[in-house]
């Protein structure tokens, strides 16, 4: 791209219309914004990957992970922009690491409701923990594809068609996880309802520890994080919407504000109410599994059963095996007075 400049690159970069005209924002990205982001989001990364070894909650730890790389890529591009605002690689690493990082925070969110689910009562959600879990990350995955499809597609564009065909994948792709997002929240409406209508179908189990403060913690967290993501990703299917030239994309304090803010508040949130913290044995206690549990209610009639049939079909060697006359006389008793008669 540097050779199609009609100046220096350092010229053009400094020339508004210039900038304007060749760059792949119109504004250069704030130094001081991008390096404390990017030094926040492997922070972490690296509290979250101490605090998933040490409670073993691995599949949250997972999600975390790949959102928050990501993070630390779209911000790492970021910066490489400010170097080289011509460079499209740049771009794209920004705009693939900054819009499909959320979708991995999403399923770390969906892997918590399931538990909720269970420390409230299975018979109170229109569905169970493990089909929340699966649907939801099914639609995430979905998500995920269509925005990673888009963003390849946009890196290897040659043509303005090309790059807006990969465009138009992205934003169905950011629509996907909106709808989910909100079909989620639908969700959690129908469990909060439920719970207030129907408190005789509370579980028993967890009486006690859905009063604790620490709980309580942990569903404020939960909700301001799903708050925050929806935010961010309306925010992120408007702009793409408007296309890489429109005024949203390329106004970097309305980035900040409904980009960085709400990752940072939701990382924060999930750091700070981490379910290991929060939840504690419970996160594991409340699980679900993917295998099929053994009946294991009439285990001791199958003991018994096993035990007494075992003993009957011991055979005492040291009696001869007995005739078929003496076992017919053994259950017809009146035959053998008879004959000896």
């Amino acid at each position: 791209m540097a050779d199609e400049l009609p100046m220096p690159a350092d010229q053009c970069q400094a020339d508004p219309a210039c900038l304007k005209e060749y760059g792949s924002l119109h504004y250069i990205p704030n130094s001081g914004l991008n390096y404390a982001s990017a030094g926040f989001f492997a922070a972490i990364l690296i509290a979250q990957i101490y605090l998933g070894v040490r409670h073993k909650t691995w599949g949250f730890m997972a999600a975390m992970i790949g959102g928050t790389v990501l993070e630390v890529v779209g911000y790492v591009g970021r910066i490489m922009m400010i170097k080289d605002i011509f460079d499209q690689n740049n771009f794209i690493i920004y705009l693939v690491g900054l819009t499909i990082g959320p979708a991995f925070y999403g399923a770390a969110i969906y892997l918590s409701l399931s538990r909720i689910i269970t420390i409230y009562g299975t018979g109170l959600c229109w569905l169970k923990p493990k089909t929340v879990t699966v649907l939801w990350i099914g639609f995430d995955s979905v998500s995920l594809l269509l925005q990673s499809a888009g963003g390849a597609i946009s890196s290897m564009a040659d043509t303005k068609s090309q790059s807006d065909m990969g465009l138009n994948i992205m934003i169905a792709g950011l629509a996907a996880q909106v709808a989910a997002t909100v079909a989620f929240c639908a969700v959690c409406l129908q469990l909060w309802l439920a719970i207030r209508r129907h408190p005789q179908k509370l579980s028993v189990e967890y009486a006690v520890f859905r009063n604790s403060r620490r709980f309580k913690l942990y569903l404020w967290g939960l909700a301001i994080s799903v708050l925050v993501i929806l935010i961010r990703c309306i925010y992120r299917l408007l702009e793409l919407m408007g296309g890489y030239d429109s005024e949203l994309a390329n106004h970097e304090l309305t980035f900040v504000i409904f980009d960085s803010v709400m990752m940072v508040i939701l990382c924060l949130a999930l750091t700070i109410g981490h379910p290991g913290i929060m939840l504690g044995d419970i996160w594991h206690r409340a699980t679900f599994s993917f295998r099929k549990k053994k009946d294991t209610a009439m285990e001791p009639f199958r003991k018994n059963y096993d035990d007494s049939s075992r003993a009957s079909s011991q055979v005492n060697l040291s009696q001869p095996e007995a005739t078929p006359l003496q076992s017919f006389t053994a259950y017809h008793p009146g035959y053998e007075r008879v004959s000896n008669a």
